[in-house]
């Protein structure tokens, strides 16, 4: 029997194959629709639904919605968001994408705001992380202090890195 979806069925992975293999069936039939749907939806939208808000929004749903999520790839596509709007570029395509607010605002109401800030920290995109920390239902104080120290950290690192530099430029002159 022909049926519309067969190019996009995901095939299980491996340790849902082993689940079922050593009779684990109750977590398998949890997990093995969602591992199998999501991926399917999102590629057969981005591959033939027209670009529109509410295109971009059902991909970053399923991006959140995975186990585990995939935040870091939604984040990436907030982000791609984010800078053509501040660049002020496609004029004309940014009714084709949801405001990069919209977006992340839908990303925090379908995932856990503290994963999804983790995740941004683990982009280095700390004016993204403070976006994030501004639009989360958690107290901002907490972000902000964490934001901060992270900040701290990161132009300390930067600094190491340029010394280093210099050192090593310094070692081959001579």
């Amino acid at each position: 029997m022909e049926t519309l979806y067969k190019n996009y069925i995901y095939l299980p992975r491996d340790n849902e194959a082993k689940a079922v293999e050593h009779g684990d069936l109750k977590s398998y039939h949890s997990n093995s629709k969602i591992h199998s749907v999501l991926p399917s939806i999102r590629k057969a939208l981005e591959e033939h639904a027209q670009e529109s808000p509410a295109r971009e929004l059902c991909i970053l749903s399923t991006l959140a919605r995975n186990n585990p999520p995939t935040l870091e790839q939604a984040l990436e596509r907030i982000k791609v968001i984010q800078e053509k709007e501040l660049l002020g570029l496609d004029v004309l395509r940014r009714e084709l994408y949801p405001s990069a607010e919209e977006a992340l605002k839908h990303l925090l109401w379908l995932s856990d705001p503290e994963a999804v800030f983790e995740a941004v920290l683990g982009l280095y995109d700390l004016n993204l992380a403070a976006i994030i920390a501004l639009n989360s239902q958690k107290d901002p104080k907490e972000f902000v202090l964490r934001l901060q120290r992270f900040e701290a950290a990161f132009q300390h690192i930067v600094l190491k890195h340029n010394v280093c530099r210099v050192k090593g430029l310094i070692q081959l002159t001579m």
